[in-house]
């Protein structure tokens, strides 16, 4: 693309009239021009174009994942009012984390973050035809290698493993793993397929897929609780028809992949050599969240072993000696549903800017343009202080009515209720750190650097896993959701202290130490929150002397309605009183992109 004749002409007669110094952004975007062959101005206006593009794909994509938790957490709310808490659910909630851990390492995790800055360069370089190739290569050999591991696996647990268990708590578990196994394929491949429509810029309906899924699975609780009686039988149809749905949102994606003009390319074998050099970019990015997924499911396997589901008995946990179990049995319900608490602003705010950033954040580093790149972060990470912050002590105030509104009714009786409450305090005291965390991650990886996250998700995790076993003894369930939270607030103040130093400064972009204007914005952020917080206590307990807790739907959606409409206005309030501004970006239509 060459420059405009009119374009330069405007260009030399502002410059003649107008003497300016060139500030460091200038700078930059004149070296890019050099660099191109494109006039200043379209590059200014590629960047802000790309700025205000990226902010209204990540409200778009916000509200989708909020419908999304919205119908997980009424799907949550009837699986515990269908089951309870205890052996049934324990165990459908320890088989389903296999496919969700398949889902984050070889889904929407790993491969694809080595996967879309790859498409991004042979698009670039090489054209659409290309990187159809390289995308039909993909999808088939995760198709076919996931394929074969899924009936390697059930194998194994059917003939090596489901002989020589006799307690029928494990029987179940064995079971509904093997039924949920084949999920694994449908779900990472949807994945893949929502990687290729994030390259082209096409975020809808990738992120309406959450919503199919939760849908149907509604759906098929109604079914199973309508038509079948036996909990165990209903629990074992209801993850077979899971599976179903996995299908289905692999096709939902068919139209949208068509509509971008993908087509399946007969020669995709050609592909192979850039595979392998996805693969290559795998291993560090894999070890990371590998890493990081560990922690949840030591989590499940330490509330499994050390409750009274399965593995122990009234004379105590057999395999330490008979010692009285620490943790209750529904122990792995509550951290479950304490996750899905969390993951709720986890997934409306910091996943959806993580995924909307990845592609903008690989684009600034591949052009060297580190002013647009620093700009970027800095907006993100105010964004996840304005707003992860705030969640975090709404969460932390709200978490018994807001559980007891969710998951109290039917078999999920109040000891319950106040055991779900106290693992999604302790969860929320680190919402802010794993929004942080995820943004601070998809930036050292476009800037290729996919061991500095490896080596501190390590350290982290290690910390957390240690912290967690040590609390439990004391804490409870809630302990081990302490080694998370603890985990998460180390990585993310590690990682953004390493990214500051990582970024490149040249010259005209010099690196800038803390200041006095980090020490207001904090200032102003522990204003806000505090007054949010005392407001939002005050409220609750006026609320308490009208409504009653544990009693009729109105009232626990009063107790839930008032002290948070109250806590979002005193928020809003006290923000434009000291003039806290970063709350607000939100809902602006421009943004700026300078530091």
């Amino acid at each position: 693309m060459s420059a405009s004749p009119s374009g330069s002409a405007s260009e030399s007669s502002s410059a003649r009239n107008t003497p300016q110094t060139p500030s460091a952004s200038n700078v930059r975007v004149n070296e890019l021009a050099a660099e191109t062959n494109l006039d200043t101005q379209t590059i200014s206006a590629h960047r802000v174009q790309g700025a205000h593009a990226s902010m209204g794909s990540w409200r778009l994509v916000s509200l989708c994942t909020l419908l999304s938790r919205i119908f997980g957490l009424i799907r949550d709310a009837a699986m515990a009012a269908l089951f309870g808490s205890g052996p049934l659910l324990d165990a459908f909630t320890i088989a389903f984390r296999l496919p969700n851990l398949a889902r984050v390492l070889l889904g929407e995790g790993v491969l694809a973050t080595a996967f879309l800055p790859q498409l991004l360069e042979v698009e670039r370089e090489e054209g659409q035809r290309s990187a159809f190739r390289l995308a039909t290569a993909l999808c088939i050999l995760l198709f076919g290698g996931l394929s074969l591991a899924v009936l390697f696996t059930q194998l194994i647990l059917l003939l090596g493993v489901l002989p020589w268990l006799n307690n029928p708590d494990n029987q179940l578990l064995c079971w509904l793993t093997v039924y949920l196994l084949p999920y694994v394929v449908f779900v990472c491949a949807a994945a893949q397929l929502s990687t290729m429509l994030h390259a082209f810029h096409r975020f809808m309906a990738a992120a309406l897929i959450p919503v199919v899924l939760n849908l149907g699975w509604l759906l098929a609780l109604a079914l199973v609780a309508w038509l079948i009686e036996s909990p165990q039988i209903q629990i074992q149809i209801l993850a077979l028809l899971i599976v179903v749905l996995g299908f289905i949102q692999c096709l939902a994606l068919v139209p949208s992949l068509w509509q971008v003009g993908f087509r399946y390319q007969s020669d995709w074998w050609q592909a192979r050599s850039k595979i392998l050099a996805t693969i290559s970019r795998m291993g560090p990015i894999l070890g990371a969240l590998l890493v990081l997924q560990f922690s949840a499911v030591w989590e499940s396997a330490l509330s499994w072993l050390l409750s009274a589901d399965g593995t122990s008995s009234a004379q105590g946990v057999a395999w330490l000696g008979g010692i009285e179990a620490p943790l209750p049995s529904g122990a792995a319900t509550f951290l479950y549903l304490g996750q899905r608490l969390y993951q709720f602003p986890l997934g409306i705010f910091g996943i959806a800017l993580g995924t909307v950033l990845y592609p903008l954040l690989s684009r600034h580093a591949q052009a060297h343009d580190w002013q647009a790149f620093r700009s970027s972060i800095s907006l993100a990470a105010r964004l996840v202080l304005a707003i992860g912050v705030p969640a975090s002590v709404g969460l932390f105030s709200l978490a018994l009515p807001v559980t007891d509104l969710l998951f109290g009714r039917g078999a999920f009786d109040w000891p319950a209720i106040e055991q779900t409450a106290r693992v999604i305090q302790t969860y929320s005291v680190g919402i802010w750190a794993m929004c942080g965390l995820v943004i601070a991650q998809r930036a050292f990886y476009a800037l290729d650097d996919r061991w500095t996250p490896l080596n501190i998700a390590f350290i982290g995790t290690a910390t957390g896993m240690l912290t967690g076993l040590c609390s439990l003894w004391w804490l409870g369930t809630s302990g081990l959701a302490w080694g998370t939270t603890v985990s998460a607030i180390m990585q993310v103040l590690w990682n953004y202290r390493r990214l500051y130093q990582k970024i490149p400064a040249s010259e005209h972009i010099p690196h800038r130490e803390p200041g006095s204007s980090l020490s207001v914005m904090f200032l102003q952020i522990a204003f806000c929150n505090g007054a949010m917080a005392l407001v939002c206590q005050s409220l609750l307990w006026v609320a308490g002397q009208y409504f009653v807790s544990h009693g009729s739907t109105l009232d626990r959606l009063m107790l839930v309605m008032i002290p948070m409409t109250g806590s979002i206005l005193v928020f809003a309030l006290t923000s434009r009183l000291i003039g806290y501004k970063d709350p607000w970006i939100v809902v602006q239509r421009r943004v700026s992109v300078e530091p």
